[in-house]
């Protein structure tokens, strides 16, 4: 079946189950498959996107357009008792009209496979009264803090481990994490494979581990909101699994008041990263390097009370690059397992700036016409934090450092509408990146003088 058929297809049945949904709509009570109740709950979750893409700034198949449709259903369930909980949840994620062209990953599709299968252990008042404790243990997802470093969604495919978890929640509203775990590794791996949405178990990392504690303190500092939290990640080479063989440990700490109308309030994140790392995930490179390396992300915003309830950011995020790639250090920050959406853009298709060399000033408006509507304008520039050090994930680099910082300026707009609260939402967007001089320089010229980007997307919830 040509996938343009398919496309068309998926959305005539989309229709055929949002139209029934609007005649919901009046109700306040979302549609379930299964009411709530004390022993078992069940969800499904389904979620299309098409995206378009004009002006390729990526090194492979610079200049040229594209497209990919994604669709992901996942069924959660969770058996509870009085002290042990089973949770499992399943997931199925395709593409269609992608090409040899797409920069598509193993992140990109998954097809049905298990994505979370652990036990909860359930202590209430175990080691003092209003101290509550719960032991995960098995395939899991984990979002942590501010899920900079760690997060459940980083694309298409969630992120899992495997392993164990501890959450202890005290009745002052502090909460701890420890976990150590192992990375699930999704396939296929093969390109062709990931086109043509073959089926393959995910598997267990054999040579990667990640290990640490996460406390979260709204009251240790009066009137400020404390995280505090320290992770290692050890990776090396194991079978066909090439990475560029590193033990870092992140210490980081993350600091924050609420937004409010007619208030002043901000967010600081920073975090210190050491260890060793490879210049490479080359199986040539052995050569271990010294790491040291930053990150830190600070927002100052306002809220109006007035109508729309403006909200105004300044944002700044800035992430340590290798200064030399010759002095057997390097300084480029890992960002590990977290998100980039927020402060970044969309991903998927566009997905130019990664956490890592980078240095980035902007300025956010949100508007909130309606409580199930929310706009959000975002105008951000972009340079390298270090010119001798590469951009992202892009495959653009000059050792020699001669093309510059500037990688160009970014303006997105967001509509997010709740068009039936609890069922059904929808997100759409349009970016516009304008080239700086570094993709000019480095690429002779050939990099496209602006890129475009557009998405739309609905999610089914039940």
């Amino acid at each position: 079946m040509h996938a343009h058929s398919l496309l068309v297809i998926r959305c005539v049945a989309c229709l055929g189950l949002v139209l029934p949904l609007s005649l919901h709509a009046q109700s306040s009570t979302p549609l379930r498959l299964l009411e709530k109740n004390d022993r078992f709950d069940l969800s499904l979750t389904h979620l299309d996107r098409v995206e378009f893409l004009q002006g390729q700034y990526r090194r492979a198949h610079n200049g040229t357009s594209d497209q990919v449709f994604i669709y992901r259903t996942t069924v959660e369930g969770r058996l509870k008792g009085e002290s042990l909980d089973l949770n499992v949840e399943l997931l199925d994620a395709r593409q269609a009209l992608a090409d040899s062209g797409t920069p598509l990953t193993r992140r990109s599709v998954d097809a049905f496979n298990l994505q979370q299968l652990y036990l909860t252990w359930k202590w209430n008042d175990l080691v003092a009264e209003g101290t509550d404790v719960h032991l995960h243990v098995g395939r899991q997802a984990m979002n942590i803090g501010t899920r900079r470093i760690v997060s459940r969604s980083t694309s298409n495919v969630p992120v899992s481990f495997t392993g164990i978890s501890t959450d202890i929640s005290r009745s002052n509203g502090d909460h701890w994490k420890a976990f150590a775990v192992i990375p699930v590794l999704n396939y296929p791996i093969s390109r062709q494979d990931i086109l043509d949405n073959r089926a393959e178990a995910d598997r267990e990392s054999r040579g990667s581990r990640l290990y640490g504690v996460h406390a979260d303190l709204p009251t240790v500092l009066p009137g400020v909101h404390s995280e505090f939290y320290t992770l290692h990640l050890s990776e090396q080479d194991a079978g066909e699994e090439q990475v560029a063989d590193l033990r870092l440990t992140s210490v980081g700490t993350h600091l924050y008041t609420e937004a409010a109308p007619r208030a002043v309030d901000y967010d600081l994140e920073t975090v210190l990263q050491f260890g060793t790392s490879r210049a490479s995930s080359d199986i040539t490179d052995v050569r271990d390097l010294r790491h040291r390396a930053f990150f830190t992300h600070a927002a100052l915003g306002y809220g109006f009370d007035g109508p729309m309830l403006p909200y105004v950011q300044v944002l700044y995020d800035y992430a340590s690059g290798d200064r030399d790639p010759t002095d057997g250090e390097n300084n480029g920050y890992d960002t590990f397992f977290g998100a980039r959406r927020s402060e970044f853009g969309p991903s998927s298709l566009y997905g130019p700036f990664t956490r890592t060399n980078l240095s980035t000033l902007g300025l956010r408006l949100t508007l909130t016409p309606t409580p199930d509507v929310e706009m959000i304008f975002t105008l951000r520039q972009f340079d390298l934090a270090q010119s001798r050090d590469g951009w992202g994930n892009t495959g653009w680099q000059d050792a020699s450092g001669r093309s510059g910082r500037h990688l160009g300026r970014h303006l997105e707009t967001r509509l997010r509408w709740d068009a039936i609260p609890g069922n059904l939402a929808l997100d759409t967007g349009l970016v516009w990146l304008r080239a700086g001089e570094f993709p000019r320089r480095v690429s002779a010229g050939t990099a496209p003088s602006l890129t475009r980007y557009a998405y739309l997307q609905t999610t089914l919830f039940f």
